[in-house]
């Protein structure tokens, strides 16, 4: 009983948190993927906790998808293992506990060093890297409440113990090892990244090279947090992935990574994956329209790097793919909504929303099923560019198709107002003139013919006024007959 009321608090925290975002609303939770509930509440955990049993949960749980078994004897190891530290430590000044505690923690779990290895390797082979170290440099002074900064410069991250006193350093990670690896094509773009976007002086820019450049402004100069510590280790998981050509797993990383923290290097370094991944984009699945939302959501924030055309460009595929060859009408409805409720600029929106609807209206026009819906996007598309060639196109075709099935000449004329006080062009259109005009006479005939003389006679008159004003001459033998039977 108490496991299944256990699962379900842990339902209900998902839920409530699934509606969170990063703090500028680049990256909302609901972009994110998960592997399962596990990998998505220890995520949630270790953002609404924030300490260093939680980063614990999220490096076994969340990135390595142990078992709660594996996670709980972990944690026992590393308890047992406290609870000797706290006895040998007793009694100790600040600098003899800080050096008892690195030596013993080395000669107990890290054995040999491997970059980007797994945290659970240190508990199983000793094998460690520079982020899973200092994570548990950080466990232990956490539970032995030696206060604590975790620091970071260009060669590793490190520990600062006692950072109001004695500032005693723990850094176990050769000063030659870096973190992570970088490859010169992201540190080059990154660079370019910040020098479009004025971050980097056009002079400082010039005279330095790329990899000078990314050392003084990737790095982070302040304490980082333990938050800031899982995003930094999501971002080595999405080089790793994204040297591995899994280019979609290289961005889903680079989301989770921003989520956690929405600095600067990791809008530029998501923006990295996001151009890398864009080359692939067929859109024949959400992942790809989800691509396009985020360069909408960068184009909200006039990013230097995005443009409407970009944005258009990219949308014709995604409507050629999968309203034209696939003919999938309603996921394109779902995927057209979806990134229209995430532009904000004004031009661009109003560039979508008529791409779609004259679309629509195309086939709409070839298929003619829904006149309804059809006149719908017609008259949607005109509002957005009353002067566009297609649109006006597309509103006469659909006037003549709607004509040609009323053979009534009421039933044309009341047509031919409506289609004109939709589309004022029309009202100008001789064409529409020439057979207002028509029926005006066609209906002057048949009424004189029934002997309603007044009718007729007002028939004549409007038609006599709308000839006079637009300059029209019609048809003799139309005319004639209209006259005749006068």
């Amino acid at each position: 009983m108490k496991k299944i009321l256990i699962f379900f608090s842990l339902m209900i925290f998902i839920i409530s948190e699934s509606k969170a975002q990063s703090a500028d609303s680049l990256v909302y939770f609901n972009d994110l993927s998960f592997k399962n509930d596990s990998d998505k509440y220890a995520f949630l955990n270790l953002i609404n906790k924030k300490n260093e049993m939680t980063l614990l949960e999220f490096f076994l749980i969340s990135l390595e998808q142990k078992s709660a078994e594996n996670f709980n004897n972990i944690n026992l190891t590393i308890d047992n293992f406290t609870d000797k530290l706290n006895m040998e430590i007793n009694g100790k000044n600040e600098e003899e506990k800080i050096q008892y505690l690195r030596e013993a923690v080395d000669e107990k779990f890290l054995k040999i060093y491997q970059l980007n290895s797994s945290f659970s390797a240190l508990f199983e082979t000793g094998t460690y890297d520079c982020i899973t170290a200092n994570s548990l440099y950080a466990i232990f002074l956490s539970k032995l409440n030696i206060p604590y900064q975790l620091k970071e410069d260009k060669n590793s991250i490190y520990i600062i113990a006692y950072p109001q006193s004695k500032k005693s350093i723990i850094q176990n990670t050769e000063a030659e090892k870096s973190y992570a690896s970088f490859k010169e094509h992201f540190t080059s773009k990154y660079t370019k990244s910040l020098f479009y976007r004025k971050i980097i002086p056009q002079e400082e820019f010039n005279k330095s090279n790329s990899e000078k450049l990314f050392e003084k402004y990737y790095f982070c100069t302040e304490a980082i947090t333990l938050l800031q510590l899982a995003s930094i280790k999501y971002n080595s998981n999405a080089m790793i992935a994204l040297d591995n050509k899994k280019k979609q797993e290289a961005f889903d990383d680079g989301l989770k990574s921003y989520f956690l923290d929405s600095s600067m290097r990791n809008e530029t370094t998501l923006k990295y994956h996001l151009f890398n991944s864009l080359g692939n984009n067929n859109y024949n699945d959400k992942y790809d329209v989800d691509k396009l939302v985020f360069l909408c959501r960068l184009n909200n924030r006039r990013d230097a790097e995005v443009n409407n055309e970009f944005i258009i460009s990219e949308y014709k595929t995604l409507l050629n793919t999968v309203l034209i060859k696939n003919g999938d009408a309603d996921n394109f409805e779902k995927y057209h909504k979806f990134l229209v409720q995430n532009i904000d600029v004004l031009s661009l929106k109003q560039e979508i929303e008529f791409k779609y609807h004259i679309e629509i209206a195309r086939i709409g026009l070839n298929q003619w099923k829904e006149k309804k819906i059809e006149l719908y996007h017609v008259k949607s598309a005109f509002n957005i560019k009353p002067d566009d060639k297609d649109i006006k196109s597309i509103v006469t075709e659909t006037l003549n198709i709607s004509i040609s099935e009323n053979r009534d000449s009421e039933t044309v004329l009341k047509l031919v107002d409506e289609f004109s006080t939709a589309f004022p062009f029309l009202k100008k259109s001789t064409s529409v003139l020439r057979i207002k005009a028509h029926c005006l006479l066609d209906l002057a005939y048949k009424n004189f013919n029934n002997g309603l003389i007044k009718e007729g006679e007002d028939f004549i008159a409007k038609n006599e006024d709308l000839c006079k004003e637009n300059n029209l001459s019609l048809d003799t033998e139309i005319v004639e007959r209209g006259y005749l039977s006068v």
